[in-house]
């Protein structure tokens, strides 16, 4: 197994799921997980965006610690693929408009924390590496992006 072929089973997650687990990290080393909203772009393979407020714990833990942890399961379990990477601010407001039409159906819960839909920024990882787990098949593939 490859890159784009782990890239490929990622993009079938995210279109059944809607969502991951992200783990960030505090300037104190401490872990921190929550369900989020992720997107992929077709013309930027190994970027995984999300839509947060400039406001909320992540960004700080992002601005101490960049490298974060995703993971993503299909709903009955049977492929489950965690991805290390390194996450950064992007603030470029073209890829926020368009991040926001891509999860703009799936951001319910987000717009309850954050009334100000013009107050958002864009979280980018740069994938460095995923692992491809079936446990139904024992099998567990480790591709470095």
């Amino acid at each position: 197994m490859n890159s784009r072929e782990i890239w490929k089973e990622l993009e079938i997650i995210i279109d059944q799921a809607k969502t991951a687990v992200l783990a960030t990290a505090d300037k104190k080393g401490r872990p921190h997980m929550r369900w989020v909203t992720p997107a992929i772009v077709d013309n930027r393979f190994g970027s995984i965006f999300m839509i947060t407020s400039p406001g909320f714990a992540k960004v700080n833990h992002i601005l101490a610690m960049p490298e974060v942890e995703w993971l993503f399961q299909t709903t009955n379990l049977d492929t489950i693929i965690s991805i290390n990477g390194t996450m950064k601010i992007n603030r470029n407001a073209s890829l926020n408009s368009e991040i926001r039409e891509i999860v703009s159906t799936r951001l319910g819960t987000f717009w309850k924390l954050n009334k100000d839909p013009h107050d958002t920024v864009v979280l980018e990882t740069m994938v460095t590496n995923s692992m491809l787990f079936k446990p139904l098949q024992g099998t567990k593939d480790i591709i470095t992006f």
